[in-house]
């Protein structure tokens, strides 16, 4: 559902790539980042994937409608830097904290693909390292009642 704007933050232009320009949107880079809308003076909807990613789609100068992840938006206005970019240069937008639902800039960077992939790794592997650890714990505390004499 779109909302409508009540206070003007600080709202940046997404540079255009290709043959798209998209001179009737602005990045909020607020909160977990969204697009706002200069047409409907409201921010757009956007949705997840099957993977988690959050999508919007754009509205380009041609009228072109364009599908794009929410997170590559945001760093293209925050780095101003064409969507583009990206691909040409073989590079993925990580999430710093893991969370794909927060595209604040400051949690966006530019990895390489190969760079990013180690990322998601090493974050599933701490994940299952805790899982690990949370099962030792409890193990080691029902050992402890069981010795204790609580069954």
């Amino acid at each position: 559902m779109n909302t409508p704007i009540s206070n003007f933050p600080d709202l940046h232009s997404i540079p255009p790539t290709g043959n798209s320009t998209f001179s009737g949107y602005r990045v909020d880079f607020s909160g977990y980042g969204r697009v706002y809308s200069l047409k409907t003076k409201m921010y757009l909807s956007h949705f997840p994937n099957n993977t988690g990613y959050v999508y919007v789609n754009l509205i380009d100068d041609n009228k072109k409608v364009i599908n794009v992840a929410l997170h590559k938006v945001i760093w293209s206005a925050k780095e101003n830097m064409p969507l583009s970019y990206l691909k040409e240069n073989n590079l993925d937008i990580h999430h710093i904290d893991g969370f794909t639902f927060n595209n604040n800039p400051a949690n966006l960077t530019s990895l390489s693909r190969k760079d990013n992939l180690c990322e998601k790794i090493t974050i599933q592997r701490k994940k299952l390292q805790n899982r690990l650890d949370t099962a030792k714990k409890i193990i080691s505390l029902r050992q402890q009642f069981e010795n204790e004499g609580y069954n």
